[in-house]
């Protein structure tokens, strides 16, 4: 299997990522991407990361926030803010999928404050700014609904998907 670059513009190999059944092969290649980003650089730097990496990794967040509600493993909560942090958090839209984690922290029993607290110290500025600039919104600004996604399920659980009014 490939090994994800976040840098790369051509992303052919996650073609169709986001709405693959989850889990899948794929998701395995960012993580690993992740951990090694995590522990050459702080602060996170999004310079390096093309449109298309931010894409990649703005769809592994919403797969991972879906993996966490369906395995309860709070540890996906953290990559998938870690994910949302190198795709840009300050720059793209991928601050739209933090509704994802905080709903799936809900479920979990888990404070997203926590969640983002872990994080923020490992990513740094901006990103750390963009976590605590969300917790700041209203309440009914950071729901699912407010965000354009809904609750869902397919054929292996429960999901995450993009509904925009």
């Amino acid at each position: 299997m490939p090994t994800f670059e976040a840098a790369s513009p051509n992303q052919r190999v996650f073609l169709r990522y986001g709405i693959a059944s989850i889990p899948d092969p794929r998701d395995a290649d960012v993580e690993a991407y992740l951990a090694e980003e995590l522990a050459r650089r702080s602060p996170v730097s999004t310079r390096s990361v093309s449109d298309e990496g931010g894409q990649v990794l703005t769809a592994f967040a919403e797969r991972a926030a879906t993996r966490a509600v369906r395995s309860t493993d709070v540890a996906l909560l953290d990559l998938a803010v870690r994910a949302l942090a190198f795709a840009g958090l300050a720059e793209r839209e991928s601050i739209m999928v933090l509704a994802l984690v905080e709903d799936a922290a809900n479920k979990l029993d888990v404070f997203v404050e926590d969640v983002f607290g872990r994080v923020a110290e490992q990513v740094g500025p901006p990103a750390a700014l963009a976590l605590v600039n969300w917790l700041s919104r209203q309440p009914e600004d950071r729901t699912l609904t407010a965000m354009g996604y809904t609750e869902s399920s397919d054929d292996t659980g429960f999901l995450y998907r993009w509904a925009p009014r």
